[in-house]
């Protein structure tokens, strides 16, 4: 049988598939528009996480930077806090002064970026009120520790070094043993709470005292001697005193300053490790 030539290629007949040429493409222009839409959804969608993860990279550079210099300058800071207390003088008060003011100059930079974000500034805010913070606890730590005396001839140890060569001088010209001895316990209870600052030295102190000012109302001495020796014992108690109030304050406000810097510096070690 000879092929139906005449409808052969009538629409709807061209492989046998029951649609018309125009219908096939169009349906397959549909199909290639459904396609690209959704690549364009992928794209656009893509494109837009990329561009949010590459500001917050960004962003996490400028604070991560900021934090590290931070880091750096507190470590700095804790350094010169230890030389001063270690060394006592005037000279690490000011380097400590420095470094306070540059440690505060990094994160007002950051601050004052154009880039930095509310949450940015929020963390360095915090940075700046716990740095003010230690810087205060700081101060108060060097007063007392001013107050207390650089050295053996200056404050607190000053009065106290005076106060002793004073009395001693005095008992070795009445030539009293006894009192002598007693001299030479204060002295030791003296020098080893300054060395050790712990409260058991106080109490031997304390007991040395009161055995001496029993010893002086018992009238072995005239007068003149009891009254000079009465005064010299009063102002070395005093002195002494003044002194174990200064070196505990010491503590506090040292202890006080850690706890601050420390705070300050746990947020920074997420950034900078």
């Amino acid at each position: 049988m000879q092929p139906d030539r005449k409808n052969m290629f009538r629409p709807g007949r061209f492989f046998g598939i029951g649609i018309s040429g125009q219908e096939r493409v169009a349906a397959m222009v549909r199909a290639a528009i459904t396609i690209f839409g959704v690549l364009a959804v992928i794209y656009l969608g893509t494109t837009y996480y990329l561009s949010q993860r590459v500001e917050a990279a960004r962003q996490l550079g400028l604070l991560a930077t900021t934090l590290q210099q931070y880091h750096t300058q507190m470590l700095q800071l804790r350094r010169n806090e230890k030389d001063f207390l270690d060394r006592k003088t005037t000279a690490e008060l000011d380097k400590h002064a420095a470094n306070y003011e540059k440690t505060l100059a990094v994160l007002a930079r950051a601050r004052a970026n154009p880039e930095a974000g509310s949450d940015d500034v929020a963390v360095l805010d915090n940075l700046n009120r716990k740095t003010e913070d230690y810087r205060k606890a700081f101060l108060e730590a060097a007063k007392q520790q001013t107050l207390l005396g650089f050295d053996e001839n200056s404050g607190l140890q000053g009065t106290l070094r005076k106060s002793v060569h004073e009395l001693e001088s005095v008992v070795q010209k009445m030539g009293d043993v006894d009192a002598e001895v007693r001299v030479l316990s204060f002295r030791r209870h003296e020098k080893d709470f300054i060395l050790r600052e712990r409260d058991e030295y106080v109490t031997k102190f304390d007991t040395v005292m009161k055995e001496f000012k029993e010893r002086l109302a018992t009238g072995k001495f005239d007068a003149a001697s009891q009254q000079r020796i009465g005064a010299l014992l009063t102002t070395y108690n005093t002195a002494f005193h003044d002194f174990v109030t200064g070196t505990f304050a010491v503590k506090t406000a040292v202890a006080w300053g850690r706890a601050g810097a420390q705070g300050a510096q746990n947020p920074v070690g997420g950034f900078v490790a």
